[in-house]
C-alpha cells in the first residue's frame, strides 16, 4: 500500500490523540513510559498482532508504523543536509567521483529564488540570514566584523602522533572548511603555543598553475574570529598563535573563482 507524506502524517497524528487519551486517564502508565519500554512492547507484540476488525490494527503496529515513518523522514532531512556537491558550489573531499574536477572551472551559478520563484537578488548585509552559521556545531557565536561564508563544512584530521594530516579536499568561493581533530574537538592551546599548517595546493589550469587565494580564520572557544589573513600560491603555510588559554579551530574559505584543491596537510603544535 502506497501512502503520501499527507497521509502518513494524519495517520501518526490520529493515533498519537488515541494513544494520548488512553494514556492520560492511567497516571502510573505515563511515568512509566518511554521509548525503551515503547520499543520493547512493540517488538514483543509484533508476532501476536492481529486486525480487530476491518482496517484496524492494534495500537501496537500502528505506533511501529508511526515510529518507522519518523525515522524514515529524519533520515531524508539527514541526507539533504549533507555538503553540497562541489559542481553545485559547496565542499567535498577528493575522491576518484570529482578528481575530474581538479583545477577545472564549474561553469554556472546558484541562485536564492522566493516562494513565488522570483530570482532575489542578494547583498552582503543578508549573508549571516541566508546563511547561517549555526548550521555549524562548532562555531556558537560570530565575533563583529568577522567573514561569514556562503557554506560551512567539517573535516577531521588523522592523529599522527607528533603531528595531525590534513585530507584531500576541494572546495569552492566562499566556503569555509574547518579543520577538526578525530574526535570533533578543536586543538586545546595554552597562552603563547602555535598551531603551524603547512599545505599544497594542486595546480589550476585556469590560474596558469600559479596557486589560488585562500582566506585564513580561526574559531577560538566557539566564536568565529574577525582576524583573517590571505595567502596566494601553490605551497601555504599559516599559524595561529595563542593569545590565550582554550580551544582552537583552524578554518580555510576559499577566495577563488574556480574551485580549489587541496594536497594532504600538516598540522603541528608547538
Amino acid at each position: 500500500m502506497k501512502i503520501s507524506f499527507y497521509e502518513a502524517f494524519d495517520f501518526i497524528a490520529e493515533e498519537a490523540v488515541e494513544l494520548l487519551a488512553d494514556y492520560s486517564s492511567d497516571d502510573d502508565k505515563v511515568q512509566n513510559y518511554s521509548a525503551n519500554t515503547t520499543i520493547n512492547e512493540v517488538m514483543k507484540n509484533i508476532p501476536t498482532v492481529r486486525k480487530k476488525r476491518k482496517n484496524k490494527t492494534t495500537w501496537t503496529l500502528r505506533l511501529l508504523v508511526a515510529i518507522l515513518v519518523i525515522f524514515a523522514l529524519s533520515s531524508t532531512v539527514f541526507a539533504i543536509r549533507q555538503r553540497l556537491l562541489v559542481k553545485d558550489g559547496g565542499i567535498e573531499l577528493v575522491t576518484d567521483a570529482n578528481r575530474n574536477l581538479i583545477g577545472k572551472e564549474i561553469e554556472g551559478r546558484s541562485d536564492i529564488a522566493d516562494s513565488n520563484g522570483n530570482i532575489k537578488k542578494v547583498s552582503e548585509e543578508d549573508n549571516n540570514e541566508l546563511y547561517s552559521w549555526k548550521e555549524s556545531t562548532i562555531i556558537t557565536s560570530v565575533q563583529e566584523g568577522a567573514h561569514v561564508p556562503r557554506i560551512i563544512s567539517e573535516f577531521a584530521v588523522v592523529d599522527e602522533e607528533s603531528s595531525f594530516l590534513t585530507p584531500e579536499i576541494i572546495f569552492t568561493n566562499d566556503s569555509m572548511v574547518i579543520l577538526e581533530k578525530e574526535d570533533g574537538k578543536g586543538w586545546y592551546m595554552e597562552k603563547g603555543e602555535q598551531l603551524d599548517f603547512k599545505v599544497e595546493l594542486y595546480p589550476s589550469e585556469i590560474n596558469l598553475s600559479k596557486g589560488q587565494s585562500i582566506i585564513y580564520q580561526y574559531i577560538f572557544n566557539g566564536e568565529l574570529m574577525n582576524e583573517s589573513l590571505t595567502y596566494n600560491g601553490l605551497i601555504q603555510n599559516y599559524s595561529i598563535t595563542a593569545e590565550k588559554s582554550g580551544e582552537y579551530f583552524l578554518c580555510l574559505v576559499g577566495a577563488s573563482s574556480d574551485p580549489i584543491t587541496l594536497k594532504q596537510g600538516k598540522i603541528v603544535i608547538r
